[in-house]
């Protein structure tokens, strides 16, 4: 099974000068200058790049860049690590329809030299589909009545709205009152209509791809909302001429409802045919992923939580199941100093103290507690509302960082734990996908710890 990383423009600047807090003078061009993680380390913590149109299209110097130089150049990963392309529907999420025409498609995976292309999909999850309806009851029975109809009756004194069929309810609402009734459902239809869409494109780009003699694997997307669904699909492609599928929609799912679809679908699928999950790449199921069928994953997960989560930044390289909170030490530009007990010491100076401090720590210069405290401190004063003392007493114990073999730790020692802005944040990401690619590999062969 193979591992894709999501390409989101995840680069450092390799020279930023950590105790100014400056980035590297010759820093002109950060495109240039700026190191992806598989530049930073001896060879990439993933087996390949997933590059999604929407995301390159957000700039058009971006654009230009992968269209000239070609995806592997423009993401400088050596050739032989694959180039995975898609749409990004959820990029388009909200739009009725996909904003890209399959032979466009095709073209741009061919032209920019993608390994592998995928199919134009339409994604069919609950928060897209949900829709309202209005009734009125009128001698017992509930009537269909339209929006502004609706919102103008809530208005009236006597109106009572309720947001479930209740019998009881009506029989005992009073003759004068208004009784509404505001209802959601799932628009089957529409659900219908994407599901429908993602199969013809599909149809259409296979086709295409073999009318037009591309080079680059067809990959076709499905999209459903159960495992008959999928699994329907998976046997549609198949009899296209399919070798590759992608299951898509399932981010927001159960593990155990993921292993539901995978276990409808895995009967199905032949031997031959190789099967890729969008933005799933769950440890403690990947063995589970690689019985039924499972032959690559993507996520970006591991990587952004080491800024997104609230306390869980760090991973730790000895253990999957345990990550450490980041010392958040903000900077203190545009902050306003909250009041202390009269205390005149400048925000700015407790900032300062906070990074001081942490670094004579690691040196072993000072205490844990006075590190903590004067942390804590900072945190309170700029503003910070959540309590991190437990979180912060657990990392600056254990100092996780002192540990890890990963050379982006062992070159930035301490700076890499702490909340501060991309240079720390996302190096801190590139150890946690290094950490992960680990339990990853371990995790085929049957274990998950790497000691």
């Amino acid at each position: 099974m193979k591992y894709y990383i999501p390409e989101w423009d995840d680069r450092v600047d390799p020279d930023f000068n950590f105790l100014t807090d400056q980035n590297s003078p010759t820093r002109i061009d950060p495109y240039e200058h700026d190191l992806y993680a598989h530049e930073l380390y001896d060879s990439p913590n993933y087996d390949g790049i997933l590059i999604s149109k929407v995301v390159l299209e957000e700039n058009k110097t971006k654009q230009e860049k992968a269209r000239t130089k070609g995806v592997h150049a423009y993401v400088r990963i050596p050739k032989h690590y694959p180039v995975f392309g898609d749409c990004g529907a959820f990029g388009y999420l909200i739009q009725h329809d996909p904003p890209y025409e399959t032979d466009e498609i095709l073209k741009y995976y061919q032209e920019l030299g993608f390994d592998y292309g995928v199919s134009i999909d339409h994604m069919i999850v609950p928060g897209i589909l949900k829709r309202k309806r209005y009734f009125q009851e009128v001698g017992g029975n509930w009537v269909p009545i339209e929006e502004g109809q609706f919102k103008h009756l809530s208005e009236l004194p006597n109106s009572k709205i309720v947001t479930k069929r209740n019998t009881r309810q009506m029989a005992l609402h009073g003759t004068q009152e208004v009784l509404l009734l505001e209802e959601e459902f799932l628009d089957e239809m529409e659900r219908e209509r994407r599901y429908q869409l993602t199969i013809r494109n599909a149809e259409e780009f296979i086709k295409q791809h073999r009318d037009q003699k591309y080079s680059f694997t067809p990959i076709g997307a499905v999209q459903g909302w159960d495992p008959d669904s999928y699994a329907h699909v998976v046997q549609l492609y198949q009899e296209m001429g399919y070798r590759y599928i992608a299951l898509g929609g399932l981010v927001r799912s159960q593990t155990s409802e993921i292993l539901e679809i995978l276990e409808a679908v895995s009967p199905i699928k032949k031997a031959e045919t190789e099967m890729h999950l969008f933005g799933v790449a769950r440890l403690e199921a990947i063995p589970q992923f690689q019985k039924m069928g499972v032959t690559s994953v993507d996520s970006a997960g591991p990587l952004r939580q080491a800024w997104l989560s609230s306390s869980k930044n760090y991973y730790d390289p000895h253990d999957p199941e345990k990550a450490y909170s980041a010392i958040r030490i903000p900077p203190s530009e545009g902050k306003k100093m909250k009041k202390s007990g009269g205390a005149d010491t400048s925000i700015q100076m407790l900032e300062q103290k906070s990074l001081n401090l942490l670094r004579a720590y690691d040196r072993g210069e000072v205490s844990l507690q006075e590190t903590l405290d004067a942390v804590l401190e900072y945190n309170h004063l700029a503003g910070e509302k959540q309590n991190y003392s437990r979180e912060y007493y657990e990392t600056l114990k254990d100092k996780p960082w002192k540990t890890c073999p990963c050379l982006l730790c062992k070159k930035t020692g301490i700076d890499i734990i702490i909340f501060r802005r991309n240079n720390r944040n996302r190096r801190r990401g590139f150890h946690n996908t290094w950490a992960f690619y680990r339990f990853f590999k371990n995790a085929l062969i049957g274990g998950l710890n790497v000691d």
